[in-house]
């Protein structure tokens, strides 16, 4: 008898939020675009649309639970949510939004790029955004072989990637356990991004291992340039200038519409990305 699998086992934030942990060293002091106010509306803007991913992407559909991020979802989603609580308030984290998008036919067959994601974080300070960033990095020793939200993380390691103020990519794998018990392989990759007081992600989940290093690269320079765009769009419209036209698919009209994936599979159901 076929199952519904209208979501896969590991929360996409996981994936991102904690090899956060492996960005590199610092670049050098330069005007910073985010000391001044950032909104929570302006973070959706910053994010990848889909068409900016690409026409391979064409047939993916926005994720129902793409949107602002609380501090209790930032928790949640963490291997350690008690300690990820303090370190939210320690370090000033204020508020964060993630887009992901799903594909079906991944979904179903269990093969294939599962979800393309971008997300940005905002913190009260650089120096918080920056804290947080360390404080990641002496915790990701302890983190191959923990569990959480049904993911166990098995091997990570890091490749160079150059973007804002400091940015490093990702190539991790694990496992995510379906409902007749069996382990379903899932891997990633990945490039974060910190400018200023926002830190940001780019990358891709998978159901088969995969290399997408440099595309992974041009995608982050994308990124940071969207938050630039806003981050000066804002700056010129406070000193009463016309704002700054956005690239075409730079806007995703926030609205209560959400696409829900239902995809027929002879596997269990389970919590998506």
């Amino acid at each position: 008898m076929t199952r519904v699998l209208t979501r896969t086992a590991l929360p996409l934030a996981v994936l991102f939020f904690v090899l956060l942990a492996m960005a590199g060293c610092r670049g050098g002091e330069e005007t910073d675009l985010t000391a001044g106010e950032i909104s929570d509306n302006q973070l959706p803007l910053m994010l990848l649309s889909l068409e900016d991913f690409g026409p391979d992407f064409r047939d993916y559909e926005l994720e129902e639970d793409s949107g602002p991020r609380t501090a209790a979802d930032m928790a949640d989603d963490d291997f350690d949510p008690e300690d990820e609580a303090l370190d939210i308030e320690r370090f000033g984290w204020a508020s964060g939004y993630e887009r992901s998008y799903l594909n079906g036919d991944a979904a179903r067959t269990r093969s294939g790029i599962f979800a393309s994601s971008s997300d940005v974080n905002l913190f009260d300070t650089a120096d918080g955004a920056a804290g947080y960033l360390d404080d990641l990095m002496v915790e990701l020793e302890a983190l191959p072989g923990k569990t959480s939200g049904g993911f166990t993380l098995a091997e990570a390691r890091q490749f160079d990637a150059d973007a804002a103020d400091e940015a490093a990519g990702f190539y991790f794998s694990g496992s995510v356990q379906a409902d007749d018990g069996s382990q379903v392989p899932l891997f990633s990759t990945g490039i974060i991004l910190r400018r200023g007081r926002l830190l940001g992600s780019v990358g891709f989940v998978s159901f088969d291992r995969l290399e997408a290093e440099e595309q992974l690269k041009g995608l982050a320079l994308m990124l940071d340039q969207r938050i630039i765009d806003v981050l000066k769009e804002e700056a010129q419209g406070e000193q009463g200038s016309e704002p700054l036209v956005m690239r075409p698919g730079a806007v995703l009209i926030t609205s209560g519409e959400r696409f829900t994936q239902q995809v027929e599979t002879s596997g269990g159901r389970s919590t998506p990305l």
